[in-house]
């Protein structure tokens, strides 16, 4: 009789070890769609008097634009970067994430933290370089699907960026900055 009562316990504690087991497997994250517009607002940089809402830009969608994906909810090189999104022709991107905190960054920002040089025409604080740098370009906090994300990107002129000072000769005319992101200094 005990050697069948030892085989009856044994076999239950088997079965039920194996289902502990089984839910206790880890189980792929569900993935929720994420789909919105990437928009950059571009500075006026100079030249002959615009209109008035030159002077006063308003968001553009814009194509081409590469932002970089990290689990965080600061950048930081400690957390790799996992993935990125490319605006389409009308601006337009799609992802699939799961629930989550993401910290979306440009170019420069998925480098190791380097500092600009102070030249003859430019200083720059390295204090408010470094908070640049450790801010995400946009974060999300991912809990369902979501359609209509709007990130929008401030273009400055060159001779204006944050962070820095500028002393040079400014060019008799210029055209908005180019779409491309990044800071000065860096390349993409």
């Amino acid at each position: 009789m005990n050697i069948r009562l030892s085989i009856i316990a044994v076999t239950v504690l088997s079965i039920v070890c194996m289902a502990w087991t089984i839910n206790r497997a880890p189980r792929k994250a569900r993935k929720y769609a994420v789909t919105g517009t990437i928009f950059e607002v571009r500075m006026y940089c100079g030249g002959a008097e615009p209109e008035n809402d030159v002077l006063n830009p308003k968001p553009i969608p814009t194509a081409g634009v590469k932002l970089y994906i990290r689990h965080s909810k600061v950048n930081t090189t400690a957390q790799p970067v996992f993935d990125s999104i490319v605006s389409d022709a009308n601006g337009r991107f799609r992802i699939n994430l799961a629930a989550g905190t993401y910290c979306f960054v440009e170019a420069w920002k998925t480098k190791k933290l380097v500092m600009p040089v102070n030249n003859q025409y430019e200083i720059w604080d390295t204090t408010c370089y470094r908070q640049q740098y450790t801010q995400c370009d946009y974060s999300l906090v991912v809990k369902s699907k979501m359609d209509s994300v709007s990130i929008t990107l401030n273009r400055g002129c060159p001779w204006g960026q944050p962070c820095s000072e500028y002393y040079g000769p400014l060019p008799p005319s210029s055209p908005p900055v180019n779409s491309g992101g990044g800071q000065p200094g860096h390349q993409e």
